[in-house]
Parts: structure tokens; C-alpha cells; sequence
């Protein structure tokens, strides 16, 4: 099952609209003030849409910060990681997920978290992503890290980015 941005839009709008109704699920128990988006791996590449999408939204229904983590530059680059990368099968791939092409039209903070051992998605692809973004940036590798382990091997230096990047914690 693919989730796309449009997903997400959606699934935001209805958080809203229920935040937002008398009697509703939240009842203006949620502050929309300080949403913001994540994403690991494919996901990340999603969020990277979803951000670019609300990029010219009004600013309270734009992300107020993007954390990719572990994320790809494009599913081609990808797939060239591959030791069968070499196979002619772009023409079959409908999801391109750029996010090096779509990544400088963010205008929300980006942190980029890659693990130095990721064996799957390599870390100069986070780097890569890093290099290209436009709008207030950092870039976290942690050392150790791989594809499954970044998040709490790097606990630490996560917190303190957030903590120091946007203000949290």
C-alpha cells in the first residue's frame, strides 16, 4: 500500500476539521501550532512531498519543521545501490519520489538524520538531500547508526537537535 502526500493531506484536514468541531474527537484539545513532519526511509521521502506541497500553504497549515531520517535522494538512486541496479527498469517505476528535486522547495526548518552504517540507504544520500535544501538546515549523522538503529543510538545528539534546532525539548 503507497502513501503519498495527498494521504497525509488529508489525514491532516480531518485532524483539523475535528480539532476545530464542537463535540468532535479532539474539541480544540490539540494545538495545530506546532505540527510539524517526519518521516524514515520511504517516508521520509514523503514527508519531503508533503512539506514541498504545503510549502505555499498559509502558515497555519504549513509545517512548522521536516525531520527526514535514513531517507533516499529518489527510488532510481536507489535502486542503483543495487547489486541488479544495472537492469534498464526505470521506465517501470510510477513513483519517482524525487526529494533532491523536490527537497529545495521546503521552506520549513529541515533536519536531516542519516546513520554512518546505514547498509541500506546510504549516508551521502542524506548528505546529498542536505546540500540541496534552501531553507534553514542540519544535518545529523550519527555514528553507528544504521538503517533500524539511528533513532536511539543516537538518542542523545537527536535530542539535543531538536532541543537546539527547533526549540524543543
Amino acid at each position: 500500500v503507497a502513501v503519498r502526500a495527498e494521504d497525509l493531506r488529508f489525514a491532516l484536514d480531518e485532524i483539523t476539521r475535528a480539532n476545530a468541531a464542537d463535540g468532535g474527537a479532539f474539541a480544540g484539545r490539540l494545538d495545530l501550532s506546532h505540527v510539524g513532519a517526519f518521516g524514515h526511509s520511504l517516508g521520509g521521502a514523503i514527508a519531503v512531498q508533503l512539506a514541498a506541497a504545503l510549502a505555499e500553504a498559509p502558515a497555519a497549515e504549513s509545517p512548522k519543521g521536516v525531520i527526514v531520517e535514513g531517507t533516499f535522494t529518489s527510488i532510481r538512486d536507489m535502486f542503483g545501490t543495487f547489486k541488479w541496479g544495472w537492469l534498464p527498469i526505470s521506465m517501470l517505476i510510477t513513483e519517482r519520489f524525487d526529494s533532491l528535486s523536490t527537497v529545495p522547495r521546503i521552506k520549513a526548518p529541515l533536519l536531516v538524520v542519516h546513520g554512518s552504517d546505514d547498509s541500506l540507504v546510504p549516508s551521502r544520500f542524506g548528505r546529498l538531500l542536505y546540500e540541496r535544501a534552501t531553507a534553514a538546515k542540519r544535518f545529523l549523522l550519527i555514528e553507528g547508526g544504521t538503517h533500524t538503529t539511528t533513532s536511539w543510538r543516537g538518542a542523545e545528539q537527536y535530542r539535543a537537535a531538536l532541543r537546539e534546532f527547533f526549540g524543543l525539548g
